[in-house]
C-alpha cells in the first residue's frame, strides 16, 4: 500500500489504512507504516473493532529514546499486550 496525503498545518487528515496492516496474535511479522513529512508533526492512531478500541502516539525518531513504559491494567482477563516498533 503507498499513499500520499497533504495535511495543512494546525489541521487534521483521516487516513484508513488496509486491515492487512494489522497485527495477528503475537507472532512476529514485518508489518509497519512508515509516515513522512517536511516538518514536525504529531500522529496518533486508533484501531477501533467490535469490544475492542487500540491507539497509538507516532513520534518523529529524533525524539524517540530508548526506554519506554507500557502501562496497562492489572488482572485484565483475557491479559492485554503490547507491542513497540524498534527503529534501529
Amino acid at each position: 500500500m503507498d499513499m500520499t496525503v497533504e495535511v495543512s498545518a494546525n489541521n487534521v487528515a483521516l487516513v484508513e489504512i488496509s486491515s492487512d496492516a494489522r497485527m495477528i496474535g503475537s507472532t512476529i511479522s514485518n508489518k509497519g507504516v512508515l509516515i513522512q513529512a517536511n516538518h514536525d508533526f504529531t500522529c496518533f492512531g486508533v484501531n477501533k473493532n467490535l469490544f475492542s478500541v487500540d491507539g497509538f502516539l507516532g513520534l518523529p525518531t529524533d525524539m524517540l529514546g530508548n526506554e519506554y513504559y507500557a502501562v496497562g491494567y492489572v488482572n485484565c482477563s483475557p491479559p492485554r499486550d503490547h507491542r513497540i516498533r524498534c527503529t534501529r
